[in-house]
C-alpha cells in the first residue's frame, strides 16, 4: 500500500470515526479465522512454522486493537507502519522456514483397504504469485491397485476419490479433504481411459495446504487416508478461546 493512499485512507476514516480494521485487509489468508497464541511449541514435522504464523496473528491482532483506539491520522499511520513492518519480517521468516520443510516425510495411516496404496507423502514449497511461501503444502504420490477404467463424461465418480484427515496427536482432527488423483486425461474420439494396475498418480495439481490457524497445529501429528463416510462425519476442531 502506497504512503499517500494510506494517508488518505486513514484521514477518512479517522474522520469518520470508524474502525481502523480495514487497514489489514492484506493480512495472510491461512490465518484468517480461529485463536491464536504467542507461545507455541515447536512441531515435530512442521519445526517453528507453527509458532511463527500464530505469533504474527498475535502481533496484528495487537496491533489491529490499538488501531480502533487511533485517536489521530499520525497515530494510525505509525501503527500501520509498524503493522507492515511485523508482516513483512514474520513473512520471511516463514517462507525460510516452510523452505527447509521441502522434501520432508509426512507420517501417515491408512484406515481401509482402499483402491488405492500410498506411496509417499512429503512437504514441498509452494510459492504464491509473489513466490512467497506462506505456510506447508503436502504432495501425495498413490498407486492404483486394480485397473481402472475412466468415462470421459462421468465428471464425478466418487468411486475414485482419495478422502483424507489432518489430525493431532490427541487425535483431534485439523482439516479434513478429498482428493481425485484418478482423472481423466482424454483427446480426440477417445471415451474411456484405462489407467493400469500399479499406475502412479499425484496430487501435484492440488497439493494439500496445511491452514495453519490455531494453536492445536502445534501438535500436528499425522494425515489419515480415510472412506468418504468417516470423511463426512468427521468435525473440524475448534479450541475454545482464552
Amino acid at each position: 500500500m502506497k504512503f499517500l493512499n494510506l494517508n488518505l485512507l486513514a484521514r477518512s476514516i479517522v474522520k469518520q470515526g470508524r474502525s481502523l480494521l480495514i487497514l489489514s485487509v492484506v493480512s495472510i489468508t491461512l490465518v484468517a479465522c480461529g485463536g491464536g497464541s504467542s507461545s507455541v511449541k515447536e512441531n515435530k514435522i512442521l519445526g517453528d512454522v507453527p509458532s511463527l504464523i500464530l505469533e504474527m496473528k498475535a502481533k496484528d491482532a495487537e496491533i489491529q486493537e490499538k488501531l480502533k483506539l487511533a485517536e489521530d491520522m499520525d497515530a494510525a499511520l505509525e501503527l500501520s507502519a509498524k503493522q507492515e513492518k511485523m508482516k513483512a519480517e514474520y513473512s520471511q521468516k516463514i517462507d525460510q522456514a516452510v523452505r527447509n520443510l521441502s522434501g520432508k516425510d509426512v507420517p501417515f495411516e491408512v484406515t481401509e483397504n482402499p483402491f488405492y496404496e500410498v506411496v509417499s507423502v512429503k512437504l514441498i514449497e509452494q510459492p504464491d504469485h509473489k513466490g512467497v511461501c506462506k505456510a506447508p503444502y503436502v504432495k501425495a504420490i498413490f498407486k492404483n491397485k486394480e485397473v481402472i477404467n475412466l468415462d470421459r463424461f462421468s465428471q464425478n465418480d466418487n468411486n475414485y476419490t482419495i478422502y483424507y484427515k489432518i489430525v493431532d496427536v490427541n487425535g483431534n482432527t485439523l482439516a479434513k479433504g478429498d482428493e481425485y488423483c484418478f482423472r481423466p486425461n482424454l483427446t480426440g474420439k477417445e471415451k474411456v481411459m484405462t489407467i493400469a494396475a500399479g499406475s502412479e498418480m499425484t496430487s501435484d495439481n492440488h497439493p494439500y495446504l496445511l491452514k495453519i490457524n490455531h494453536e492445536a497445529w502445534a501438535d500436528f501429528d499425522k494425515i489419515v487416508f480415510i472412506s468418504k463416510e468417516a470423511y463426512d462425519t468427521a468435525e473440524i476442531y475448534k479450541p475454545v478461546k482464552k
